[in-house]
């Protein structure tokens, strides 16, 4: 079984694949229209990652949970990692953020600056799903 452990409750998240972010960059870089222009760029879909780790394991065929962890129980993690205080305490502090929600707003920016549709994350873990070790 595989699991990942985060401080994100269950809100929601629109995430990107990295490939629509730097398609937006190419394109503001390379054609007019984009100067003095600030995008604000997500995914098609805001997911909890309950749902996502729900996606990862219809795709690959392995159960993938999600554990919703304290942010007290994250920043510990990560210094026992050997993360140093500042960066582990802003780092939790900054993921008990999204995990109020705040990164869950849905843009049409790709679409509108690239003329294509963002990657939904299903296709994402579809294209991936074999380097998910079964």
């Amino acid at each position: 079984m595989g699991q990942f452990f985060l401080p994100l409750a269950q809100a929601k998240q629109s995430v990107i694949d990295i490939r629509d972010v730097a398609a937006v960059v190419v394109t503001a870089l390379t054609q007019s229209g984009h100067e003095n222009q600030t995008y604000l760029i997500s995914g098609p879909e805001a997911l909890t990652f309950a749902e996502q780790a729900a996606i990862l394991t219809e795709v690959s065929g392995k159960q993938i949970d999600y554990i919703a962890v304290p942010q007290e129980a994250a920043e510990s993690a990560m210094k026992e990692a050997g993360m140093d205080n500042w960066t582990a305490e802003k780092l939790a502090e900054i993921m008990a953020w999204f995990g109020e929600g705040h990164y869950a707003s849905v843009t049409d920016t790709v679409e509108r600056v690239t003329g294509n549709k963002p990657r939904t994350f299903r296709a994402f873990a579809e294209e991936f799903a074999a380097v998910i070790e079964k």
